[in-house]
Formats: C-alpha cells, structure tokens, sequence
C-alpha cells in the first residue's frame, strides 16, 4: 500500500445474497451513495455490479472485473454475506494483486479483524463510508499516510490498525442523491422486496441514520444519534426519482423514520399536496409505539400501503432487560388503526433471549397469534460482535455468533435461551404453524394483498418455510 497510486477506475460490488430467500434483491443504497460522493471531484470513474439483479456468477464477474480493470475495488458486506466478500477478493488478488480491496459495511464494522485476517483484503471502513472512502481514496492516489484517514483499519506488521474513529455526518441534505444512474433501476421490480407488495419500478430511500433507543442486539453503523433529512429534501428526492426515473413506489428502510413526528408530518402533507400518486412502503422504518391515529392517517393518505412493527419479544421483562421498551399496548391499539386506513402490516419478532423462560417465549407467541397483522417474521436471536448483546452473552460464558450461515432460515440456530434446544425447537414450530394457519389471517390477507397475480407464489413460500420448520427451528 506504499507509494503513490493513480486511482482513477473504482468498482463497487454488491454481493450475491445467498442466505437470502432466492428472487429477492433490492436497489444497494450504501454503493450507490458512496458512488455518488466520490464522484463529486471529477476525474472519478465508477461502476457498480450488483451481482443479485444481474443474476451474475462468480465465474462472471471474474471476467468483468477484467474487462474493466478497476484502480480500486471496494466490497459492500452484510455479515451473512462474508463468505461471497472473501471470494470476491481472492478473484481480485488473483487477478491483479497490487489492486486495493476495500471491504465496507456492516461486516465491515462489526467484524473489521476477521474481515482483514483474509490477506486479499487491504482495508476496512467502519461505520459511514461517504467522507472515509473520499479522503481514502485521495490517500491511496496521493500515496499520503493511511493513519490520518479517519474510520479505517488495516494490517500493518501482521496486526490490524484502527485509525480514530469517523465523526458522524451532520448534514445529510449536504449528501448527494445516490447514483441511481449507474443501476439497472428497471430490473429490480422484478424481484422481491423487503416489503410483500408492489409491482412496478421501485426506489429506495434512507432519509435518516442513527437511532437513539438503545436495543442490545442492535448494531452501531451510524450511531445512537438521530439525525435525518429536512422534509424538503426529503421530497426532492422523491419528486426526483418520480420524475426522472418514473419510479411510483418506494421503500423508507430508515431505523426509525418516525422518530420526529414533525418531519413526518411535514414530508406527508409535500406529497399530499404535490398531487404525485405514490405508494410508501415501511418494511423496518418505524416505531410502532410512537405513532398516533391522526399521524396514521396521514402517512395513508400520502401513500402508506405496508408498515412492519418491530415487537421482538411480548415479555416486559425482557422488553426492559433488551432496552427497546416497547409500549405493548400502544402496539396493540395502533396495528388495528393502520388496517383501518388499508395499510398491510407485517409484524417481526424475536425469539431466545438470554435468560428468556418457556413461559416468556410462549407470551410472545401468544402475542403473534393474536395481533391482526398480515404477516411475521420469527427470528432467532442471534449476538453478533460489537452489540451489547454480545457484550451480555460473553459475560455469561456463552460463545458470540462466528457461523454467519446459521440464520433464521435453517434449522440449526444458537440457543442463547434458558429453554432446551430441542424444545425451543417444538416451540417455535408450533407457533409458526398457529401463526399462518389461521383462516382469518388467510382471509385478509387475500383480501387486502394488492397483486393478486403473486398470491399464489406467496401461499408456495409460506408453505415451504412452514415445512423447513415442521421438525424443528
């Protein structure tokens, strides 16, 4: 990494999903942003391969990233990715070994050592990767000193160095829009999202980052500081993609889109108002116990068709112990409201908490089985580095997750429960089963689902994850 470099050509991976549900794939905001930030200079060239919507193998992209013989390839990672990243990399290392690989993302952040134990990985950006890829970037080019880029990690003398932490951006409207150009934007309405519904061309946004609750399972990538984007920009950008890219529907995948209900309201009524026919999707982006009925409303009215509560567990013991505190009864009061306007709701929760009896688990269950919402997901909870929750289990002596393939689509699961494995198993099961086979959910949701055309694909999908878990988690 010594002496000074050109870098003129950078690609940007997203990597195939292969712990994810086959057919799904969704526009990759975090590349498309950094693209967007390092070419503000000029004398930048960038491609972004998404590997998922171009259906591109690894076979594939060896010959791609050949054809265009990047100065720099950076690896965006989730950590169930980690596997594709270190094959990724080595294709790269064989090919061209004096090319930096630069791995970023959550991965990235929570596991910086174990991604730079791989010696075809040069780099790791922690936490927000727009201003440390920029100023990154002009090291490498410039052949400056690695130890004052701010928010990185790298090997030097066989052990990894940390740079000082990044300081959070404060401005996100001083953010560009992402490169929404360098995507096949009409390729991914073909494929499923995080959202259950929707048929046309699709956007993304993330209009804000950091969330101040304090969940012990929850990563640290941008912060426990709030900070969001104005209404107004908010809007430009919608109004952006809807006119330029003829995009009609949008996923908010904020941490808690909600959390100023002012702004809320606000960038509601600019779409009200701006007469634009749009449907918002909420697949993670809200709190669901800060809601209100006439915010409810609202959000409906400027185009709110899905809304995911975030229940995790129904235990309050555990709702105080995880730190998310979660007003049940809010819940309750506020699923009901959102149906009554038409929106599709979608519940998540946790399972195997550390400390967590057979009794809690099973009020959780209860809680799903009765709660009105379309659909749920259950997932088994899991401690990945850097959370407090690993902090909490390595503190009671168990191990914190390594095995990024065990997720909560197989079978096999770490139990950091007080229940028995083989019970927690039973458990699970039987109230997935209590969950979906329940006539009047199957009801409604034939009912309300928007594209009828899917629900047989869903009533497929639903009774394969019903058959993976008929023998256990």
């Amino acid at each position: 990494m010594n002496g000074k470099r050109s870098v003129y050509s950078i690609l940007l991976i997203k990597l195939k999903e292969t712990l994810r549900p086959t057919g799904f794939a969704s526009p990759p905001l975090g590349v498309m942003s950094l693209a967007a930030y390092i070419r503000r200079k000029g004398g930048i060239n960038v491609r972004i391969i998404d590997m998922v919507v171009s259906k591109m193998t690894y076979a594939e992209l060896d010959r791609q990233i050949r054809l265009y013989n990047p100065d720099l390839v950076g690896i965006s990672v989730m950590t169930y990715e980690a596997k594709g990243m270190h094959r990724v990399a080595q294709l790269v290392k064989t090919w061209r070994q004096e090319v930096p690989v630069v791995v970023g993302g959550p991965h990235a952040t929570s596991y910086p050592e174990d991604v730079l134990a791989d010696r075809n990985v040069d780099l790791a950006v922690i936490g927000e990767g727009e201003v440390t890829f920029d100023e990154l970037i002009d090291a490498i080019r410039n052949g400056g000193n690695l130890d004052e880029v701010r928010g990185i990690a790298y090997r030097c003398d066989g052990r990894v160095v940390f740079t000082p932490p990044r300081e959070l951006i404060a401005d996100l409207d001083a953010l560009p829009l992402p490169a929404w150009d360098l995507i096949p934007v009409r390729s991914y309405k073909n494929f499923g999202r995080f959202s259950r519904i929707g048929t046309r061309d699709y956007g993304v946004l993330f209009t804000s980052r950091g969330c101040p609750y304090r969940c012990v399972y929850c990563h640290r990538v941008f912060g426990k500081t709030f900070r969001a984007m104005s209404a107004a920009r908010v809007f430009e950008d919608i109004r952006t993609l809807y006119t330029q890219y003829g995009i009609r529907e949008f996923e908010v995948i904020d941490d808690v889109f909600n959390l100023d209900r002012q702004r809320t309201s606000d960038i509601c009524e600019m779409i009200i108002r701006s007469g634009m026919k749009i449907s918002l999707a909420f697949p993670n982006a809200v709190r669901g116990d800060i809601l209100d009925e006439d915010l409810i409303r609202k959000l409906a009215r400027a185009g709110t068709r899905f809304m995911t509560f975030a229940v995790e567990t129904a235990s309050p013991r555990l709702q105080k112990l995880i730190r998310k505190n979660l007003d049940l009864d809010k819940i309750r009061q506020n699923v009901p409201l959102a149906l009554n306007e038409g929106i599709i709701c979608a519940a998540f929760f946790m399972l195997g908490f550390p400390t967590e009896t057979r009794q809690e688990m099973q009020a959780t269950l209860d809680f799903a089985a009765q709660l009105p919402v379309h659909f749920a997901h259950f997932f088994v909870v899991n401690a990945f580095k850097n959370t407090a929750l690993a902090e909490w289990v390595a503190q009671m002596g168990k191990s914190v997750k390594t095995d990024c393939t065990k997720t909560y689509l197989t079978r096999d699961f770490d139990n950091l429960s007080d229940i028995p494995t083989e019970e927690f198993a039973r458990m699970r099961s039987a109230g997935l089963r209590r969950f979906w086979i329940n006539p009047s959910r199957v009801f409604r949701i034939l009912r309300d689902y928007p594209d009828r055309e899917k629900v047989p694909g869903l009533t497929i999908t639903f009774l394969k994850r019903l058959a993976l878990h008929g023998q256990g988690v």
